[in-house]
């Protein structure tokens, strides 16, 4: 006989770390979302991130590509809407890293 789980009865797998740059302050205007870490953000992107929120996951922001130069603490699960009140320097991240959940 075969068993078969129905999906409710599947033990709960984290989501995919998920984390949206914003290129203005307060969550506005145009928004990138990484699903895990990003060596480099891209030419549109780099060094335009105003405010973030971290859907999941503790990350990492870098002021280089490639994963060089921290900016800030690696922050977690919430909304930073002005990154400076976390020590992250504004329109300065290249690169963000995913640590852990």
């Amino acid at each position: 006989m075969h068993s078969h789980f129905a999906p409710s009865a599947m033990p709960d797998t984290p989501s995919l770390p998920e984390i949206k740059l914003f290129k203005d302050e307060h969550f506005l205007g145009d928004c990138l979302t990484c699903y895990g870490s990003t060596p480099y953000v891209g030419d549109g992107w780099n060094d335009t991130c105003s405010s973030i929120i971290v859907v999941n996951g503790w990350w990492q922001c870098y002021n280089d590509a490639n994963y060089e130069n921290p900016s800030g603490p690696p922050i977690g699960p919430r909304g930073y809407p002005v990154l400076a009140d976390v020590g992250i320097g504004n329109d300065v991240i290249s690169s963000v890293k995913f640590l852990r959940y």
